[in-house]
């Protein structure tokens, strides 16, 4: 649930906080100049608040820049992602194992090896096929504040705890070069923080999506549910 007392946002310091401003009030006569005949709340957020996507444009460049982490999916804004991107068959990879399990100020890193665990038990990744990492970490974390600067402020602006569980970069560009075009998990960010820009350089920059800061995982089977996540489309979005 987004709500501005805990961290839906990303929550760095360069990040504006979630903000429901009311711009409507039916309950209150006295409430002016917003007393009216409906309710509703004006906001006012990042585009990466609460469970979003980061489309390839979050990170990557258009061509026409020049610059050497440009790709041709830098183009690719919200609006320009095709929905079945955001739908398949989901396959829960259990990371509970590194929740924790890194030192203070950087993340535990889900290596191509683990996938290979996973895969040697579960059968391959098929191109389609939605990894999604099952960390438990937003779950345990995502509280209000003052204990919800555990879950993104404590690790990147203090330094004083653990990051969460996220792909590697090659991990990240050997899943891509799979077939695999979304990833998915109970995580702040799919980048690990130590190599955050590395991570989603290296899916993102081969047209991935990211989605970010689910919940529940644990509620799902290892195979034979079906993935589909439902943004909001708007133009020039990097979200």
């Amino acid at each position: 649930t987004n709500r501005d007392d805990a961290p839906c946002w990303w929550g760095g310091s360069n990040t504006p906080p979630f903000y429901m401003i009311p711009n409507a009030i039916v309950a209150d006569p006295a409430k002016k100049p917003w007393r009216n005949v409906w309710y509703s709340n004006t906001w006012m957020m990042d585009e990466h608040t609460g469970t979003h996507f980061d489309a390839p444009s979050h990170f990557i460049p258009r061509l026409s820049t020049g610059m050497k982490i440009a790709t041709r999916f830098g183009e690719y804004d919200n609006e320009r992602i095709h929905p079945s991107q955001f739908m398949g068959p989901a396959k829960v990879i259990d990371c509970t194992d590194l929740l924790d399990k890194a030192p203070n100020g950087k993340s535990p890193l889900i290596t191509i090896a683990k996938i290979k665990d996973w895969e040697a038990k579960n059968g391959k990744l098929k191109p389609g096929d939605v990894p999604v990492f099952y960390t438990g970490y937003c779950p345990k974390y995502y509280k209000p504040f003052p204990a919800g600067d555990r879950m993104v402020y404590d690790v990147v602006e203090k330094g004083t705890a653990p990051g969460w569980p996220g792909p590697s970069p090659d991990c990240a560009s050997w899943l891509a070069d799979k077939g695999i075009r979304c990833l998915a998990g109970d995580i702040p960010s799919m980048g690990p923080w130590q190599v955050i820009r590395d991570t989603h350089l290296a899916g993102l920059g081969k047209g991935m999506v990211y989605v970010e800061q689910l919940m529940n995982l644990d509620q799902l089977p290892t195979t034979g549910a079906f993935f589909i996540f439902l943004p909001v489309k708007c133009k020039g979005a990097s979200g």
